[in-house]
């Protein structure tokens, strides 16, 4: 490695702005973020400062500038969110005292593409090509988005060029063999004609190296600082494409795209296994939906149909080879959303609109010999239709902003005949829910420099189709396992309130909010009968849980007060404090598992005439998990909960622009060569170092 000393003289030459060979492009200030205008929060366009929510915003500049193999890292380098993750990319996120998912359709934090659902199970599996920034909506927002939405909604949002075609081409390649690639270009074709269309590559052919900076060395368990990690590459590809013609001044229509493939995505297995529990999965997926928008006086309505599709098998190995197809996957949805943001005068928007979706699953098992088996999980399918309603009123000359609103959704679960699973009795059933929101913005001066905000909704999760229909049994020893449906099951709510207090100046802002979450309804399996012939179990609303905490969000900019600096200078950061984290069970209570006392994410960012840079930290304190590994290594054997080390893991990005068109790029990721892990027994990689080049036109 170069010395340091190289690398400082190296960029004091290069900011030097005598050698500039191009206007100064200086990033957006800080404040910039608060006066943009986000769509996830009350599915219209509404300007940031003026949503109740917290809402954090990933923008174009910092995806680029940040090193990332999977949607699930941008999230957690950019965002305050916990994380489960998987070598491969299996993985999920959790906000607001829910715990991630890595898996599933029933999860609590909604993840959408353009307003709509992303169709994907798992966020490794989300394709990010074309996607131009990301809205983190944290709180329940069921009232508008129905069931998932109990922690947040997560929206990625992709690329929609008009004017001037442009685009770029970027190619970077670097350590365990890592190749990411992407293109786009977009822009009007005609006065009416637009299209974007985009490519996007993130592989690794070679298996990764684990940190050396680490507690751990050669102790029967870990092996050792910097050893290879066997079994842990992977090949990603994804597209976009968007076409858009504007039939009339006032309405247009837009085709979107979205595919994804995913070639021997491997899998190590938990390190305390050692080789014996490895795979490859391989997964393609699609995503389309079609949009009409317009204008018809004070209206403002949007009609869309999507449809998506994931296709997942997986492969068992052991030793570095594969076994076996041991299961397939089919996972689609197809749904119709209609909506209207009606302005009734200068003080009142009402938003309201209707919501269809279906989401079926089909599953198939196969053993060593490739006959097919009864799969784990018998097919299912999921049909819901939701109507919202959302009133948004102005006071005080635009000072005091309330809004208030409500969804009810009708949802029918089916347990579908099964191949091979003779043991299932299909069945269906049929709740509703409803769920209101209410939110309120004041800013007690008329220059809108201070901000008091608060919110409070109710959301709700579906209960997944084994536990309201259908009966199962099964043959296990000599005993008779039957496990009975609920179909009175209640879905599982939480209740959030937050209330929040932020500044804005010239230089700088700050937030800081403070929030309860309350979930009451968690679903547990409970035994009705249990001897040595028979047991029957069932599923009852039974546990309830608890969060509690503070989350601050920060914004500098430096170079206010460094005149004499050559370019601009940032320093932002989000962060989330939990007071209490906790599940009541039968048994007592216990903190909530993956969901960290502590995070923080920062960054120091330059923008000069030739260089660029961006420093990063992620930190994560007080992250608890039951201890699974071979032999109970985290717990010292005693098979009970224990705490993650706390760590803190650096990137780097540096960027040298030789022209107006030409860049060279330097990437860091994990700079400090850190032994961490997003999951136990399963650690990440150590030190990444990307080389990169781009052309932008």
């Amino acid at each position: 490695m170069f010395k340091p000393s190289f690398f400082l003289a190296v960029s004091a030459f290069l900011v030097y702005p005598g050698s500039a060979v191009r206007a100064a492009e200086t990033p957006s200030s800080v404040n910039a973020d608060l006066d943009a205008v986000v769509v996830t929060a009350n599915r219209t366009a509404t300007q940031r400062r003026e949503v109740a929510a917290q809402v954090e915003v990933i923008n174009r500049e910092e995806l680029a500038q940040t090193p990332a193999a999977f949607a699930t890292d941008f999230l957690k380098k950019l965002s305050s969110v916990d994380v489960i993750q998987y070598p491969g990319g299996r993985s999920g996120v959790g906000m607001r005292g829910f715990r991630p998912e890595f898996s599933g359709t029933n999860q609590r934090v909604l993840v959408l593409i353009d307003g709509r659902p992303a169709g994907v199970t798992s966020l490794g599996n989300l394709p990010m090509a074309g996607v131009e920034r990301v809205e983190v909506v944290k709180g329940s927002a069921s009232a508008v988005y129905g069931s998932s939405a109990m922690g947040g909604v997560i929206n990625f949002i992709t690329r929609d060029s008009r004017g001037s075609v442009s685009g770029g081409v970027g190619i970077a390649a670097g350590s365990y063999e890592t190749l990411r690639a992407d293109a786009h270009a977009g822009g009007s074709l005609t006065s009416r004609l637009d299209f974007d269309v985009a490519f996007d590559e993130r592989s690794q052919f070679d298996d990764y190296d684990v940190g050396r900076q680490s507690r751990y060395f050669d102790d029967g368990f870990h092996q050792g600082g910097g050893a290879k990690r066997p079994f842990t590459s992977y090949q990603t590809r994804s597209g976009y494409a968007r076409l858009g013609y504007g039939l009339t001044p006032d309405w247009r229509v837009d085709l979107r795209g979205q595919v994804l493939r995913g070639n021997d995505v491997e899998s190590p297995g938990a390190e305390s296994d050692r080789e014996l529990n490895q795979g490859r999965s391989n997964v393609n997926g699609y995503g389309f939906d079609l949009s009409l928008a317009g204008r018809v006086g004070d209206h403002q309505p949007t009609v869309r149909a999507y449809t998506t599709r994931e296709a997942y098998d997986s492969h068992k190995a052991a030793g570095g080879e594969l076994l076996y197809n041991d299961s397939d996957r089919d996972t689609r949805f197809h749904g119709a959303q209609l909506r209207d943001a009606w302005t009734l005068s200068q003080r009142w928007l009402w938003v309201y609109g209707l919501d269809y979706e279906e989401v079926t699953n089909t599953n198939r098992r196969y053993n060593a010999d490739g006959e097919r088996l009864g799969p784990y999980s018998p097919d299912d399918e999921r049909e819901t239709l939701g109507v919202y309603s959302q009133l948004t009123s102005k006071w005080l000359d635009n000072r005091l902003i309330v809004d208030v609103g409500a969804r009810y959704d009708e949802i029918e679960n089916r347990a579908k005949a099964t191949p091979y699973r003779e043991d299932l009795v299909p069945g269906s059933s049929r709740f509703d829910t409803f769920n209101p929101r209410a939110g309120v913005v004041f800013f007690p001066q008329q220059d809108r420099r201070w901000r008091l905000h608060a919110s409070a909704g109710r959301g709700f999760v579906a209960p997944l189709t084994r536990e309201t229909a259908g009966r199962t049994e099964e043959i296990v020893g000599q005993r008779l396992q039957i496990t009975y449906s609920n179909p009175d099951l209640d879905p599982e709510t939480s209740t959030t309130y937050d209330v929040g207090v932020g500044y804005q100046a010239d230089a700088w802002n700050a937030d800081l909010t403070g929030f309860q979450t309350r979930v009451k309804n968690k679903i547990e399996t409970v035994i009705l009968t249990s001897t040595n012939d028979l047991r029957e179990t069932t599923y009852v609303n039974a546990s309830s849980a608890r969060a509690d905490g503070l989350e601050a969000t920060f914004g500098v900019d430096l170079d206010r007060w460094l005149s004499a600096l050559p370019g601009s200078l940032r320093f932002t950061g989000t962060s989330t404090y939990y007071t209490k984290r906790e599940q009541e069970l039968p048994g007592g209570k216990e903190p909530l598992r993956n969901v960290a006392r502590f995070k923080m994410n920062a960054a120091l960012d330059y923008e000069g005439a030739r260089f660029g840079a961006r420093l990063a930290a992620r930190y994560v304190k007080g992250m608890q998990d039951n201890d699974y590994s071979s032999g109970r290594y985290f717990s010292g054997g005693q098979e009970r909960r224990f705490e993650f080390d706390s760590t803190t893991v650096v990137d780097a990005d540096l960027r040298w622009y030789l022209t107006s068109h030409h860049t060279v790029g330097l990437q860091v990721e994990n700079l400090f060569d850190r032994y961490y892990y997003e999951k136990a027994d399963y650690p990440a990689a150590g030190r990444l170092i990307l080389a990169s080049y781009r052309y932008d036109f």
